[in-house]
């Protein structure tokens, strides 16, 4: 996919006026870029693989729910997540544990020069 023209977006409020950056919330944004990615698979000819890291971080309980049952299912026929154990306890794992085909467990060793990946749940003994 090409643009021609350069990519810029606002914010607005329900009156349709102009909202700074800088007034929009962090979870308000991160709900924006997660539109963004929907509306750039619908136009894709691809199914590319999504990666996000700390997905639900910035989000209340309510969207972090309907984003592991509707969203990230329907996204992308490869969808990569890259919590953590914070964002994600384990009931919203559970809600999630459907929609996965694969689990890795990264580490990161005692210097920070080394990172280990093992195929594991990310609650260990976790029901399938």
């Amino acid at each position: 996919m090409v643009f021609s023209e350069r990519l810029e977006h606002q914010f607005r409020d329900a009156a349709g006026r102009e909202i700074g950056t800088a007034s929009v919330s962090a979870g308000m944004k991160q709900l924006y870029a997660m539109a963004f990615l929907w509306a750039l698979k619908d136009l894709m000819d691809d199914d590319l693989p999504i990666v996000m890291d700390s997905p639900l971080a910035r989000l209340d309980r309510e969207h972090q729910e309907r984003l592991i049952s509707d969203y990230f299912p329907k996204l992308a026929r490869q969808v990569i997540l890259l919590p953590t154990n914070s964002e994600l306890d384990r009931a919203r794992y559970e809600l999630l544990r459907p929609h996965v085909y694969r689990q890795y467990r990264l580490t990161i060793g005692a210097t920070g020069d080394e990172t280990r990946c093992v195929e594991q749940d990310m609650y260990v003994g976790a029901q399938p």
